[in-house]
């Protein structure tokens, strides 16, 4: 494998006790491999809300171009819990 030109990052003192954690506990074999690790994830994060804004305006633009009837108050506010508790869970346990 070519090899990668160095950088340097400042990271907080706690974010780096947590990578040498890490690598200590065997997770990792390097600070390195665990920030790429924790960069892939980041990377796949920021798709995912991508597809998830993707089709919210893609459900958007079909509800505005929808002729039926709309939702009761009733049923908009159950929609809506429902939407609100599926983003915390998926906040609270992350990408699978």
């Amino acid at each position: 494998m070519p090899k990668t030109p160095e950088r340097h990052v400042t990271v907080t003192p706690q974010i780096w006790q947590a990578l040498r954690a890490c690598v200590e506990s065997g997770e990792f074999a390097t600070v390195e491999d665990a920030l790429e690790d924790a960069v892939r994830l980041w990377q796949h994060r920021r798709m995912q809300e991508t597809r998830e804004a993707d089709s919210i305006g893609r459900r958007l633009r079909t509800s505005m171009e929808d002729t039926r009837p709309s939702l009761s108050e009733k049923e908009a506010d159950r929609e809506m819990h429902h939407f609100i508790e599926n983003r915390k869970n998926a906040v609270r346990h992350g990408p699978h």
